[in-house]
């Protein structure tokens, strides 16, 4: 028994040191994770910002040019018109289903803000088309009529709105992100230090074992020299 007990104290030590390892190893990967998560996340809401920002100024102008079109086509019987008309309108319904699916990521709220621009465009583009039907048709008091219309300028309003909410709601997420993004990096650093000081406390206790083992050990090695003597 005697020369076995030497043998499980050496191996204490083995066994708490690879914990201690781990530990420092695994404290160290959750801040590395921790620091690129909230990295990326910050970065994530800071495009989506500047990307929804981007989004709203070409929106509008192509609405304008749209709007400016129609309008022009009605007014003059031109069907060139009715040509710019067709090569801008595809890049605003993607413009607008792009703004979509930034607000689809970004809540209820912004879902519902970036539908409505949407809709009021799909109303608006069903109203220029009649329009320009009555174009061909010769019709240019009626073309006109529509787009003059009451219910053509509550489509325009609505549609403006939709984009002013979606920008404005995407700032107040942008801005809670930003308070959010700074509490955490509080609890990030009180949660390394906690951890520093955990596995600081961790090797102390590590050296202060491997100083017994030797001790213990040289004492073995005596008493196992003496006895063979």
């Amino acid at each position: 028994m005697g020369r076995n007990q030497p043998v499980s104290r050496v191996r204490n030590p083995i066994w708490f040191l690879a914990s201690v390892c781990l530990l420092t190893i695994a404290v160290l990967a959750w801040m590395g994770w921790s620091i690129y998560d909230s990295h990326r996340i910050a970065n994530l809401t800071e495009q989506q910002k500047e990307k929804i920002a981007v989004l709203r100024a070409r929106i509008l102008h192509l609405d304008e040019i749209l709007t400016m079109s129609a309008r022009m086509g009605a007014a003059t019987g031109d069907l060139r018109w009715e040509g710019r008309y067709r090569t801008f309108e595809p890049e605003l319904d993607a413009a607008i289903k792009e703004a979509v699916a930034i607000g689809n990521s970004r809540g209820h709220d912004a879902i519902h803000r970036a539908a409505l621009t949407d809709a009021a465009n799909a109303v608006l583009v069903e109203m220029e088309n009649r329009a320009f039907g009555l174009v061909h048709a010769g019709r240019l008091n009626e073309a006109r009529a529509i787009l003059s219309s009451g219910a053509y300028e509550e489509q325009k309003k609505i549609y403006v709105q939709g984009m002013t909410e979606l920008d404005s709601h995407l700032k107040q997420i942008s801005v809670a992100a930003s308070q959010s993004r700074k509490n955490r990096t509080v609890l990030l650093m009180a949660a390394v230090v906690l951890a520093l000081f955990i596995t600081a406390g961790a090797w102390l206790l590590i050296l202060r074992m491997i100083m017994k083992w030797q001790a213990r050990l040289m004492e073995s090695n005596g008493r196992l020299v003496t006895q063979g003597k």
